[in-house]
């Protein structure tokens, strides 16, 4: 070998060695990604998505408009969005075992003992008409356009519910038996269902009126016995009979369609229908999956499950194939991308031959030949001799001669009739054995090898010219446009270009460095795309380069192999799955890698054939993505549940307006991608509380406590970071009652009315002050009067005088005392109140002066209990009383003054004493007793009492209540 060959060999040893190692370390990581999550994601073999102790298996399946998924089973209804899987509530459980919706979007749930149950704010409730509900299994509910809701049952017949009465169809209606199989709504408003004596298309008018049309043996059923049905948008009614397989009816024709002759049926009795682009899939008894196509019911593929029952089987909206079975449970496969049984490892070059509607795909041990369905072809293996490294890459020239090129052995030109023709090695002029990307027309080919660039022209292409203006020693891949010129990926030089004869880089332009290229792509806009290492895709539309890569949606920036759908859409293998990419809307579609544990796709092996089928090769075996299944999402449809009250209860979806006691809302979401949930992630925020949006990979959110005022939440949802839906749901939450403008109005009148009445109780307090101010010194002024008046001081300074030179000693106490009674006067007349052992004391100091000047012939009367003597009343009361009973009476020795000053009922103090007035009366103001009345009225409600019966004058005043 060469130097510089063998520099340029040791280069590409370690670029091939880098790539390698990325390729190996993105293997190894979605190896451990995918082994924490669940099986279901392989149909070959099967394995449940939900396991038998997590779930009993299903008996009914339904997706309902909104994406979700609904299953009937023993335990009762269940409801499954991708990421969560929760049993509905219900009054008692009742096993569930078929499954429909109506018009405004109920699910409907029909059970094992012939009861029929409706979901109501989230929990089963159940369907009582008039006439009663059947007694037998139900076996399917439908709707037909009218909106008549039909139920099928094992052993009763049909049913027929038009709002008002439920009409039972029977024999005697010329149903062909009681046992009817499932149903399914046709054209015309007919329902049919399968029975075991054949089929029947049923009826109802809005008179009640009821019509069955039967089907059996003798008008073309293949079957006496039909146990599923399926009508198709077409207006097309497929049957899944007993023995003699599946059939197609056409009512408007009145024309069948059979199994072809050489096509026996030898799987059981069909339990289970769905129809899946244009295919119908039929599930049986002895728990075989089969396709079949729509048009001409020839078998494409065949699947076992388990060996139980199919009961059920669901395509949704996602492009997914539900199926229940007995003993395998739900599982779950995309048809879209399926790997291809029986297909050997190591698929490391493909080509896809129109001519002889045969894949041609080659491992490092042969080449095979893929002819008929794709999921489930005739594989012929041919015996060439390519080599220790196997076929690499190939091409297909206009005489449909296979050009394989082998790694160090040149290139074999293979005629399939015919067998190998000849080898093309060094010796025609090749730089190097080893062949990796070979492309041309019908005028040159083009060939890259490890040496370098070669190029042969002029039909038969045998010989080849070194062709060194590529600037690299190593070339990933070779593309001749429709415009004439030829594109090549280079290993470390970017992007290089052969027009006119001349060789010119768009490293620089593209922007691209010394990267490396690896794939080269021209869409049907004219476009070219580049496969870049690490960077993902470059498209060129002749005027400059854009890139698509990780910030535009791309999972990953090492891609392996790229390619163009039927529909222009770009499709990009690497580790991690497909990214299917559409420029026109730029919108992303994620194949993740459902049909093995790893997914390691080969560098450039991917084709696409005459039928729209993409053939990619694997480490592990050959996939194929198939766009003819049809998908209707294809993204995230976000879901957001009414809101919660405080965790428990649920809120209306029209509702929209929360009083302030129910200001703790709980909001619950889900995205619904039944094929990988754990990729979508959420965003959040509540415009009038959060001041952005929140990130969360939870299904719910709590905002407690919040506060009366308007609000919007909103909620979008992101498939590896690409968003998708946007929801808002605004809402208000009233003010508490104690900040409505009524409330907050009868506050103020009420706080006026207090103010108001506050006012006016303190201006009538102050006046009732003043009046006991001016009571006070009335009375003040009155016992001023009374002590100071010219009678009292002339009989005290008399009575002083005749003492004062007999008893001198008396004589000053005398004084002492008088000068007490002064002084207490002066002490005490501020005082409103004072204790009755307080008055009893100033009023000793009275009752000697006037015992000084009476003698014996004044006898004061003392009988007041310890416990009265804390008890309390105005000063001076008690004085102002005697000093009345001495002022009117006679007192002498013959005719002595008695006063009794005793305790009296109910906390009162009694002054008694006997009348005996004088002849000439005292001139008196009488201001002494209504003065006390007047104190007395304003500070209780208790009366003074005065009485002059029998005799005795006697006043009594109220004890108040101690301080």
């Amino acid at each position: 070998m060469r130097v510089g060959n063998r520099a340029a060999v040791q280069l590409i040893g370690r670029r091939l060695l880098r790539w390698s190692v990325a390729a190996g370390l993105w293997a190894a990581v979605s190896g451990v990604l995918w082994s924490v999550l669940p099986a279901q994601y392989a149909w070959h073999p099967p394995a449940p998505l939900f396991q038998p102790d997590h779930l009993p298996v299903p008996r009914a399946l339904l997706e309902d408009a909104d994406g979700i998924l609904w299953l009937g089973s023993p335990e009762g209804l269940w409801r499954y969005d991708g990421a969560r899987l929760r049993l509905i509530p219900s009054s008692r459980s009742r096993p569930v075992t078929a499954l429909g919706q109506d018009a405004a979007g109920r699910i409907w749930a029909g059970c094992e003992d012939g009861s029929v149950c409706c979901l109501v704010r989230d929990s089963l409730q159940a369907w009582e008409p008039e006439e009663g509900t059947p007694s037998r299994r139900i076996t399917g509910i439908a709707f037909d356009r009218t909106g008549v809701m039909w139920i099928s049952t094992y052993g009763e017949g049909v049913y027929g519910f038009n709002g008002i009465h439920l009409y039972q169809f029977g024999t005697e209606d010329g149903l062909p038996d009681l046992v009817a199989y499932g149903l399914a709504a046709g054209p015309g408003g007919q329902v049919w269902c399968g029975t075991d004596a054949g089929a029947a298309a049923c009826s109802l008018d809005p008179s009640g009126r009821k019509t069955v049309r039967s089907l059996a043996p003798a008008q073309g059923l293949p079957d006496h016995i039909v146990r599923s049905v399926l009508a198709g948008p077409d207006g097309q009614i497929w049957m899944g009979g007993y023995d003699a397989g599946v059939c197609r009816y056409d009512p408007g024709r009145n024309t069948w369609t059979y199994l072809p002759e050489d096509q026996p049926w030898t799987y059981g009795p069909v339990t289970a229908l769905a129809r899946a682009g244009d295919e119908i899939w039929a599930g049986t008894e002895s728990g075989s999956l089969l396709a079949l196509d729509a048009a001409t019911l020839r078998l494409r593929r065949r699947d076992t499950l388990s060996r139980g029952a199919v009961h059920a089987l669901q395509y949704d909206q996602e492009g997914n194939l539900w199926a229940a079975a007995a003993r395998s449970g739900l599982q779950r496969t995309l048809l879209r991308l399926q790997r291809v049984p029986g297909a050997p490892a190591r698929m490391q070059a493909l080509l896809a031959d129109a001519g002889r509607q045969t894949l041609w795909a080659a491992d490092p041990q042969g080449l095979y030949a893929l002819r008929g369905d794709p999921m489930q072809p005739d594989m012929q293996r041919y015996a060439i001799e390519p080599g220790p490294g196997g076929v690499i890459s190939m091409w297909q020239d206009a005489a449909q001669e296979l050009w394989l090129g082998t790694f160090d052995q040149g290139i074999i030109r293979l005629n399939p009739e015919r067998g190998p023709m000849r080898s093309l090695r060094k010796r025609e002029g090749l730089p190097d054995g080893s062949v990796w990307a070979i492309a041309g027309d019908g005028q040159q080919v083009w060939l890259s090898t490890l040496g370098g660039a070669a190029r042969s022209q002029e039909p038969p292409f045998g010989a080849f010219r070194h062709e060194p203006g590529t600037g690299a020693a190593y070339l990933y891949d070779i593309h001749p446009d429709r415009q004439g010129r030829v594109w090549f990926a280079a290993d470390g030089k970017g992007i290089v270009c052969y027009e006119q004869g001349q060789f010119a880089s768009y490293a620089a332009q593209a922007g691209l460095g010394n990267a490396t290229v690896y794939s080269i792509l021209e869409d049907r806009s004219g476009r070219i795309w580049f496969n870049v290492a690490d960077s993902g895709l470059y498209a060129y539309d002749g005027q400059q380069f854009t890139r698509t890569g990780p910030a535009q949606g791309l999972r990953s920036g090492l891609i392996a192999s790229i390619a163009q759908d039927p529909e222009g859409r770009i499709l990009a293998a690497h580790s991690g799955g497909l990214d299917l990419y559409d420029p026109a809307s730029r919108q992303w579609q994620y194949f993740t890698a459902e049909t093995g544990s790893t997914f390691s796709p080969e560098l450039n092996a991917a084709a696409l054939d005459s039928a729209g089928h993409i053939w990619i090769g694997t480490r592990e075996g050959l996939l194929c993505y198939q766009a003819a299944y049809p998908v209707l999402r294809t993204a995230p449809r976000l879901y957001l549940a009414p809101p919660r009250i405080f965790l428990t209860e649920y809120s209306d979806t029209a509702r929209h307006t929360y009083a302030y006691s129910e200001n703790h809302l709980t909001f619950s979401f889900s995205g619904l991608w039944f094929r990988e949930p754990e990729a979508v992630t959420y965003q959040y925020r509540l415009l009038g509380y959060d001041l952005g949006w929140t990130d969360t990979r939870d299904f719910q959110v709590t905002y407690p406590r919040l506060a009366a005022g308007s609000y919007t939440f909103e909620l979008r949802c992101a498939l590896y970071g690409q968003p998708s839906d946007l929801i808002r749901y605004s809402f208000r939450v009233r003010p508490p009652f104690w900040l409505t403008w009524w409330f907050l109005g009868l506050c103020a009148a009420a706080a006026a009315a207090v103010a108001w009445a506050w006012v006016r109780l303190r201006e009538r307090r102050l006046r009732e002050r003043a009046r006991l101010e001016q009571e006070n010194i009335r009375f003040e002024f009155e016992t001023l009067r009374s002590q100071v008046n010219p009678h009292f001081l002339f009989n005290a300074f008399n009575t002083l005088a005749a003492i004062i030179e007999a008893e001198p000693a008396a004589a000053v106490e005398y004084v002492n005392k008088l000068s007490d009674l002064f002084r207490n006067m002066l002490s005490y007349r501020e005082k409103p109140l004072i204790s009755l052992a307080e008055e009893l004391q100033l009023a000793e100091t009275y009752i000697y002066l006037q015992r000084r000047r009476y003698g014996e012939s004044l006898r004061i009367e003392l009988a007041v209990p310890e416990a009265a003597r804390t008890r309390r009343l105005p000063p001076l009361t008690l004085q102002l009383l005697i000093e009345n009973a001495i002022k009117h009476n006679v007192i002498s020795r013959t005719h002595p003054l008695t006063v009794s000053i005793e305790a009296g009922p109910e906390d009162t103090l009694v002054v008694r004493n006997g009348i005996r007035l004088k002849r000439s009366p005292v001139a008196s103001t009488r201001l002494g007793l209504d003065n006390i009345r007047q104190r007395y009225r304003l500070l209780s409600d208790r009366p003074v009492q005065i009485s002059d019966a029998g005799g005795v004058f006697t006043v009594s005043v109220p004890l108040l209540d101690p301080a």
